[in-house]
C-alpha cells in the first residue's frame, strides 16, 4: 500500500471516529422560555451544536411600513465564537451563510404561520447559532418554531426540521460537522407532522433519484422524531406554568 493510500484510509478512519452515533443525536435538551425579556424563546443543544431564538410580537409595525398585511423578520447570526467559524479566513462566507440561512428560515416559517391573522403587526424572530458543530439549519427551524409557540403565535402546524447529508455510499440523518465537510449533498426537510405534509425541503448538492427519496424518507422519519420531542417540552412547560 502506498503512502497516499495509507494517508487516505487513516483520514477516514479519523472521520469515522469522530462520527457520533445517530440516534444519540435525537437525545438533546430543549427549553422554551429562556429568555424572559422577549416574548417568546428556545433554547436546542444537540451534540455540540446549541441554539437560542427570542421572538418579539406580534407588535405594532413601524409607520414606515407600507401596507395592512402583517410582516414576519428573521435575523440569523453565528456567535463570533461559533466552532464553525473559528478557522475560517474571511467573514464574507459568514456573512453569506447567515444570510441565506436567514432566508431559508424565514420562507419555512412564512409557510406555517397564520400571518392572516395579524394585520399591520410584525413578529421579529432572532436566531443566534452559539455553537455549529453541524445541522445549524434544521435546529435553527426547529428553535424558532419552539420560540413562536412560546410567544403564542398562531401556526398551521407545529413544524420540525432535520437534514441528511451524502458521505460517500453513506446517508447521515442530523450531520455533524466533520460529516458536512465531507458531504457530497445535504438534504434538509422541514415537516407539518400532523398533515404529513413538507413545509419546506432544500438540497444542495446533486443525488440520483433514489437516494434523494431515500434521503427524504430519511428526513421525514427524522422529523416525526423531533416533533414528539418539541411536543413534549412544550407540554411538559404548560404543566408548570399551570402549577
Amino acid at each position: 500500500m502506498n503512502k497516499k493510500a495509507i494517508n487516505q484510509k487513516k483520514s477516514q478512519e479519523s472521520i469515522e471516529d469522530q462520527m457520533i452515533n445517530n440516534d444519540k443525536r435525537l437525545d438533546g435538551l430543549m427549553k422554551i422560555g429562556v429568555n424572559t425579556q422577549a416574548h417568546g424563546s428556545s433554547y436546542i443543544e444537540i451534540g455540540n451544536t446549541k441554539i437560542i431564538c427570542s421572538v418579539y410580537g406580534p407588535r405594532q409595525k413601524k409607520r414606515s411600513e407600507k401596507g395592512v398585511s402583517g410582516k414576519l423578520n428573521v435575523d440569523f447570526r453565528y456567535t463570533k465564537f461559533a466552532q464553525k467559524w473559528t478557522n475560517r479566513r474571511s467573514k464574507n462566507y459568514k456573512n453569506e451563510d447567515e444570510r441565506e440561512n436567514g432566508i431559508l428560515v424565514e420562507k419555512c416559517l412564512l409557510s406555517v404561520i397564520k400571518m392572516e391573522n395579524y394585520h399591520k403587526s410584525q413578529v421579529d424572530v432572532f436566531v443566534l447559532v452559539l455553537e455549529d458543530d453541524g445541522d445549524a439549519l434544521s435546529m435553527s427551524i426547529n428553535a424558532a418554531i419552539l420560540a413562536l409557540n412560546d410567544a403564542g403565535i398562531e401556526m398551521i402546524d407545529l413544524v420540525s426540521a432535520c437534514s441528511v447529508c451524502k458521505i460517500e455510499e453513506s446517508l447521515i440523518i442530523d450531520p455533524v460537522a466533520i460529516e458536512e465537510q465531507k458531504k457530497q449533498a445535504i438534504v434538509t426537510i422541514a415537516l407539518m407532522p400532523s398533515r404529513t405534509k413538507i413545509a419546506q425541503l432544500i438540497q444542495q448538492g446533486e443525488l440520483p433519484f433514489d437516494e434523494a427519496i431515500q434521503s427524504i424518507n430519511l428526513c421525514m422519519n427524522g422529523c416525526e422524531k423531533i416533533s414528539q420531542l418539541m411536543s413534549k417540552v412544550l407540554l411538559s412547560t404548560a404543566k408548570k406554568r399551570l402549577k
